[in-house]
C-alpha cells in the first residue's frame, strides 16, 4: 500500500482500540514532520494545492517529484533539504499526522529520531549502522544465503532457517499476471490504477515473459515502479476505489506475548477476533466481506508458498495463534 493508506489503516487501528493515546514512529527529520504534514495537507485536499499537483504531473513529474516540489516552492527549503525530507520515514511520519487529523483523533504524535542505516542503504558506513540496520540491508544478507546475518535476532533467524523457505515478489507473478488478464476490461476500477496505467497493463501483459520485466515494461516517466508494484496486487485482491473506512471493520489477534498484559478491549470500538474458526460468525455485511478479502489473501499466499517449495500449508482456519515469550 502507499504511505497514506498504510498509515491511515495503522492510526485507524489503533483508534479503534480505545485505549491508545499516543503513536510514536522514528523518522529521519522529527524537528520538520508538522510542516510536511501541512504542506501534504494542502496539495492533498485542498483545491488550490490540488490544482497545482495536477500542473506539475502534466508536465511529466511523478507524483513523488511533484510533492517534492510543491514542498520546496511552499517552504521555501533549498532543493537539497527538499529532497533529504522526502526520505521514507518522514513521508510516513507526516502521513501518520494527516491520519490523526482526518480521522479527528486526540491522539498524540511523537517522532523520534532515526538512527543506523538509511531506508533504503545495504552497507554500513558507521559503526552504528551496524547496531541498527535497515530491513533492505537484513533481507540482503538473508537472500545471499549468510549464515549469520547481522542486525536479526538469533532467534529470529534460527526461526527463518527453520522454515526452509523465503518468498519473493517475483513468486506472485502467475498469479499476478492471471488477475490483470482476468480484470483486463475494468482494471482502472482497481485502486491505484489509472486509466493510463491500465492502458499500459493491457498493452504489456500479453507479451511479459516475467514478474521484473513486466513492471519495468510498465514504469514511466511520470509512474513510479513502486505505485506498478502497489498495482498488481491491488488488482489481485480486488481493492478497488472507494472511500475509506472511518471504522475498523474488525481487527484480528494473530499472536502475543506469554507475559503480556491483556490489552483493556473492553473500550474497543471494534470487533476484536482471535481464533478464526471460532469467531468468524461473529463478523456480517461489510466487515464479513473484508474478512473474506483477508483471507482469500492469505490463501494466495498459501498456494504459492505451496508451489514454491512442494511443502502442503494450513489454510487460514488452521492456523494457530503465535505465542512467544
Amino acid at each position: 500500500s502507499s504511505a497514506a493508506d498504510f498509515a491511515y489503516g495503522g492510526i485507524l487501528a489503533l483508534e479503534s482500540l480505545g485505549c491508545v493515546d499516543a503513536v510514536c514512529f522514528g523518522c529521519e527529520a522529527p524537528e520538520d514532520i508538522d510542516t510536511m504534514a501541512d504542506i501534504f495537507w494542502k496539495c492533498q485536499r485542498e483545491a488550490e494545492g490540488i490544482a497545482q499537483m495536477k500542473q506539475y504531473l502534466a508536465q511529466g513529474l511523478s507524483y513523488p517529484a511533484a510533492r517534492q516540489y510543491f514542498l520546496q516552492e511552499k517552504t521555501g527549503w533549498s532543493e537539497e533539504k527538499c529532497r533529504e525530507r522526502m526520505q521514507p520515514g518522514n513521508i510516513l511520519g507526516a502521513e501518520y499526522r494527516q491520519a490523526i487529523r482526518l480521522l479527528g483523533s486526540s491522539m498524540e504524535c511523537v517522532p523520534i529520531l532515526r538512527e543506523g542505516m538509511g531506508y533504503h542503504q545495504i552497507e554500513p558506513e558507521t559503526e552504528n549502522d551496524w547496531k541498527y540496520m535497515s530491513a533492505t540491508a537484513i533481507r540482503a544478507q538473508m537472500e545471499a544465503g549468510l549464515d549469520y546475518v547481522k542486525g536479526m535476532p538469533e532467534e529470529a533467524l534460527q526461526v527463518w532457517k527453520e522454515a526452509g523457505y523465503s518468498m519473493k515478489t517475483e513468486d506472485f507473478w502467475p498469479a499476478l499476471a492471471l488477475a490483470v488478464r482476468m480484470h483486463i476490461e475494468n482494471l482502472d476500477s482497481y485502486k491505484d490504477v489509472s486509466e493510463d496505467l491500465a492502458a499500459v497493463f493491457s498493452r504489456e501483459i500479453l507479451q511479459a515473459v516475467d514478474y521484473e520485466g513486466f513492471i519495468h515494461a510498465c514504469k514511466t516517466k511520470n509512474i513510479t515502479m513502486a505505485r506498478v508494484k502497489r498495482a498488481l496486487f491491488q488488482i489481485l485482491f480486488e481493492v478497488k476505489k472507494e472511500e475509506r473506512e472511518t471504522k475498523m471493520p474488525y481487527l484480528r489477534l494473530l499472536g502475543r506475548r506469554k507475559d503480556a498484559c491483556p490489552l483493556p478491549l473492553g473500550s474497543s470500538r471494534t470487533t476484536v477476533i482471535g481464533r478464526l474458526a471460532k469467531e468468524e460468525e461473529r463478523l456480517s455485511g461489510s466487515a464479513g466481506k473484508k474478512l473474506a478479502q483477508d483471507i482469500f489473501a492469505a490463501d494466495i499466499y498459501h498456494m504459492t508458498v505451496a508451489r514454491k517449495t512442494g511443502m502442503p500449508q494450513k489454510n487460514e482456519y488452521k492456523q494457530p495463534m503465535v505465542i512467544v515469550g
